[in-house]
This record gives C-alpha cells, structure tokens and sequence, in this order.
C-alpha cells in the first residue's frame, strides 16, 4: 500500500463489479480508519515512517480486503449479478431513450428536431428488437 493508498483496491473492487457508489464509501471508511490509526500511533509516541507502517499493518492486505469484499454479493451492481440481463436491457434502454429525448427537446427548430427523433426512435427500436432476436438466440440457442 503505497503512502497508505487505496487507489489498486478501488480498481479492484470496480474490476469485480462492485457499485461505484459502494465502493466509494467503503474507500472513505478506509482513509478514515488510516486516520484514526495514524492518530493513535502519534498518540503513542510514533510518527512518520512507523506510523504509516503501523496504519498499514492494522488495516491488513488490500487483496484479502478486496476479495472479501467482492464475495458479498448482495453489494455488487445489478448489471454484475445480472449480465445476461444487462445485455440484453442495456442496448434496448439506450436505443429508445436517447431519441426520445431529443424529441422532447425545445426550440426554434421544434418541428425539424420532432420528425427527426421519431425517425431516430423508430430506426433505434428496430436496431433493439433486431439485436434483442439475436442476443436471445444466442442465449437460449
């Protein structure tokens, strides 16, 4: 752990599938805990160098902390518990919701922007149900 950083536990936890939003507050608990144990080793009389070693040490290997973390499962993004899931609604969420808000879109150029988002929105759900036939093809093929 280099100067008490978290930042290949962060990568890992990302890799493995872990939310983004829990793996920042799991980060923050962390640097906290570094903070108290570095406060703790001041308070004993330690400082610099032995004081970080002494952080490190308590804190324990990122790996071991990693895996630990990324076997509760219940704590890991859906679109990792789910994947088979994820791919198919993904691509089909993307194509219909991203014209659809320039349909919704406002300005001088209403009538132009309107005809132009269908025809994005009518081509993209025929993109989605042409890829969504071949993923389930693949899947239950």
């Amino acid at each position: 752990m280099p100067d008490g950083g978290f930042e290949t536990l962060r990568d890992d936890l990302l890799r493995a599938g872990m939310s983004l939003r829990y793996v920042r507050r799991a980060i923050r608990e962390l640097e906290d805990h570094r903070e108290d144990l570095l406060a703790e080793a001041a308070e004993r009389g330690v400082s610099g160098a032995q004081a970080r070693k002494f952080a490190t040490e308590r804190i324990g290997d990122q790996a071991v902390i990693a895996r630990h973390m990324v076997d509760e499962v219940g704590r890991r993004s859906w679109a990792s518990r789910y994947p088979r899931l994820a791919c198919i609604c993904l691509p089909v969420a993307c194509c219909l919701l991203l014209p659809l808000a320039l349909v919704t879109g406002h300005g001088s150029h209403s009538q132009a922007l309107m005809r132009w988002g269908t025809a994005m929105m009518l081509s993209a759900a025929v993109t989605a149900l042409m890829l969504l036939s071949m993923r389930l093809a693949i899947v239950l093929g």
